[in-house]
């Protein structure tokens, strides 16, 4: 006899529950493998899923296409032709033909896509037909029984777990008049559609009944009422998906304290995405995760990806990435002279290979060495494309590869699909979400229910109940269930739990015991930063505007950034508007030491700034924000050209300059310095907001940059004005506390002529809000 069942598991489950018996083991198989062996192609040979994707490309290629709202780019049409090959699939495996789902279309609802799928359909199964290719959308007709491996078997037994296409029970109802075959499943309120399939064959079937019925003879073997079990349903309620984690350890450690063995426990996952979360936190390796470990986590992924990143937005967190991932700057010179250039399938697998040889480990993987491999024969079929989409597809087929868990854990991890034909004492549930459970199929995005229920096909009803089905199965047959779901803003538990009439109890608590996730160390005192120097002379080293700011403000801060010389952290992203605001004034400097007679053009002016700002691409934050500014930037443009008919005239551009003051060598740049009537007027760029002190405020000051540039600018010459340029607002703000503010800075130098001894922290806790010091000094909360 051979023994079908739905999964893998499944078949390894059967073959276990033998391991105390001395005798033969029965044949087990999968459905799918039995299908496979089952039927014998006629001059075909079965379709690979690279070519499939091509040929259905290729048959999209025609004029009306379009008026389905699906893009004929090939990355775009890789991701969505899924749903294409899911609904020919779902016709052929129902024997649905596209004429027949036009009878019962009355009201000609779906005419224009019907029509436009059967032109699709038609030319696809013409190519298939030109290649001598089988598919399972175009498999009737074009195979056979294999005769020999059926009766070389005594009988089938199949075990259903949820129902059957109409393909599959009519490959089993014509195994059934070679060989004895019986079916063997459960009926409940949640797989009638199961229910009338059987019926069709002439059965009458009862809900709430396990059957065994032999198609062969047409007669019910075994009709036996269920017994559900019906015990307690823990449900706990969270407000974040991580506090998830230590709730499932903690129902680990309770189920094992009370009796039920490692390997009779299962965490099953409705949503897979929760499984890396989940492995971070196994650190003594007690899980096993049955969906093994998706490539998306290898170094060639990363790696990858980081490349992508790199060429499309070159900032500070991209270059860290690829240091990080030690990407070496030769082969990022080699990819960045074809990034943009249509490149044959030799030299895109030579980028692949050379990243890959970046570890040695990922070397050895067979894994990605044959998904390496599949993917170079698939770009031998492909014409020309850039290596940037070459390698969003080689991405693309990583991220749906994974390798198998070898750790060696012993309780398991799976989806909700993997579970079929199997039994667990303890059941443990995360993310029983609404918006997971049920998991939304795309089958339906071409008929309505309506339709589909005159067709018989199934409708989005049977595909929740089909789930449904297996939840029941899986928590009727446990002994204890624990369930976690989310409750907030954008998320609520799942229906699926009063609708599976379970007995449970709704606790909403983020408590959980999380000595189960992390290793408890010893508390200790916080201790802040050592500092480590006596003292200081401010008159030792130049001076600057921005160095004397910092000391004004924050002693603490210039100990840590001119005494220790700590560096800031790169990666910063607080300063993303710093990097805009430099980025101005080097699109400023540019245009105007490139050309200076562009000031009296408007047009041109504007036109230069722009160019200096699109040279390069961005990330789309920046890009945004890019885009803001030139729009702000017309008002800038427009008073620069009446500013230069009054007569002005740029004089220097970021003039680096040093002067003695007050026993002092201050030292700065000024961004800009006009000329007019042989007066100086200094500019300083802003493209934040500029504040005004009044004269009331004057102890307050800590901001002497104009005054720092007035006596550096004296240097050269009459200085008329100082001012800082308001660059969102296009204003001029005129500095109308300069002389004050200067005997304000010589009796600030005079205090400092002194060494300093202390290095206090500030009082104002809203300064540390950005500094990047803030944790030396336990303020970074």
């Amino acid at each position: 006899m051979v023994e079908i069942y739905s999964t893998n598991r499944a078949v390894r489950e059967c073959y276990a529950s033998y391991s105390n018996h001395d005798t033969l083991l029965p044949k087990s198989i999968t459905i799918s493998d039995f299908e496979s062996k089952a039927i014998i192609l006629k001059d075909r040979v079965l379709i690979d899923d690279d070519t499939r994707f091509l040929l259905l490309h290729e048959a999209a290629n025609f004029q009306d296409f379009h008026k389905l709202q699906f893009d004929t780019n090939l990355l775009v049409f890789l991701n969505h032709s899924k749903y294409l090959f899911n609904f020919f699939e779902e016709l052929a495996n129902e024997f649905v033909s596209i004429d027949s789902i036009k009878e019962y279309d009355l009201y000609e609802e779906f005419a224009g896509h019907l029509v436009i799928l059967e032109q699709l359909l038609q030319n696809y199964k013409a190519l298939l037909d030109t290649h001598h290719y089988a598919d399972r959308i175009n498999l009737q007709g074009l195979y056979e029984l294999n005769r020999d491996y059926i009766m070389s078997q005594e009988s089938i037994h199949v075990r259903i777990d949820g129902f059957l296409s109409g393909y599959e029970l009519d490959l089993f109802t014509q195994c059934a008049g070679l060989i004895p075959v019986e079916l063997s499943f459960v009926l409940n309120h949640y797989n009638t559609k199961l229910k009338q399939s059987i019926e069709s064959l002439g059965f009458e079937l009862k809900l709430g009944h396990h059957y065994r019925l032999n198609l062969s003879t047409n007669q019910i073997v075994s009709e036996t009422p269920v017994k559900e079990a019906s015990s307690p349903v823990n449900v706990k309620v969270f407000n974040t998906r991580l506090s998830q984690i230590g709730f499932i350890f903690s129902q680990i450690d309770q189920f094992v304290n009370e009796g039920i063995p490692p390997e009779e426990i299962v965490v099953v996952l409705p949503d897979e995405s929760f499984a890396p979360f989940l492995q971070k936190f196994d650190s003594m390796r007690n899980l096993n995760f049955a969906m093994g470990f998706s490539l998306k986590q290898s170094k060639l992924y990363k790696r990858i990806e980081a490349i992508e990143l790199f060429m499309n937005a070159r900032d500070a967190e991209e270059k860290l990435r690829i240091k990080r991932l030690q990407i070496p700057d030769e082969l990022l010179h080699q990819i960045e002279m074809i990034w943009q250039k249509k490149v044959n399938a030799m030299a895109c697998m030579d980028i692949i290979n050379s990243v890959c040889a970046l570890d040695e480990k990922e070397c050895e993987n067979e894994k990605i060495q044959e998904t390496i491999f599949r993917f170079s024969e698939f770009l031998s079929k492909l014409k020309l494309y850039n290596l940037e989409q070459i390698l969003k597809l080689f991405l693309n087929r990583l991220s749906a590869q994974t390798t198998d868990d070898v750790r060696g854990g012993v309780i398991t991890v799976m989806g909700v699909l993997e579970t079929r034909g199997s039994q667990f004492k303890g059941v443990i549930v995360p993310d029983f979400n609404d918006n997971i459970v049920p998991k939304i199929n795309n089958k339906d995005m071409f008929l309505n229910t309506h339709i589909r229920t005159q067709l018989r096909l199934p409708t989005a009803k049977d595909r929740e109940n089909l789930q449904r089905f297996y939840y029941h199965r899986l928590f009727s047959t446990a002994q204890r269930v624990a369930i976690s779901c989310l409750k907030n803003d954008k998320e609520m538990p799942s229906r699926f739990l009063d609708e599976l009439s379970l007995k449970y109890h709704l606790s909403e608590s983020e408590f959980v015991d999380h000595s189960a996730l992390f290793k408890s160390v010893a508390e200790r005192d916080p201790c802040v930063h050592e500092i480590k120097a006596s003292s200081y002379l401010l008159s030792q080293a130049p001076l600057s505007a921005t160095k004397l700011k910092t000391l004004l403000v924050c002693k603490r801060k210039f100990y840590h950034q001119y005494i220790e010389r700590l560096k800031e952290p790169e990666n910063d992203f607080t300063q993303s508007n710093a990097n805009i605001g430099l980025l101005l004034h080097r699109a400023l400097e540019h245009v105007m030491i490139d050309d200076r007679s562009i000031l009296g053009d408007e047009k041109r002016l504007y036109h230069a700034i722009e160019a200096y700002l699109h040279h390069e691409k961005y990330n789309p934050l920046d890009q945004f924000s890019i885009d803001i500014w030139l729009q702000r930037l017309k008002n800038f443009v427009t008073n620069e050209v009446e500013h230069y008919h009054e007569g002005y005239r740029i004089f220097k551009i970021e003039e680096h300059l040093s002067v003695n003051f007050e026993g002092y060598t201050l030292k700065g740049t000024i961004d800009r310095i006009d000329k007019k009537d042989g007066k100086l007027h200094i500019i300083d760029y802003k493209s934040g907001d500029v504040k005004r002190l009044m004269p009331k405020n004057m102890d307050l000051v800590d901001d002497y940059q104009l005054e720092f540039y007035y006596l550096l600018a004296s240097s050269l010459g009459d200085v008329s004005s100082v001012v800082y340029y308001d660059l969102k607002n296009a204003k001029r703000v005129d500095e109308s506390n300069l002389d004050a503010k200067l005997d304000n800075l010589k009796i600030i130098l005079k205090e400092y002529q002194t060494p300093i001894s202390t290095f206090d922290m500030c009082e104002k806790i809203q300064n540390c809000l950005y500094c990047p010091y803030k944790k030396l000094c336990l303020r970074q909360n």
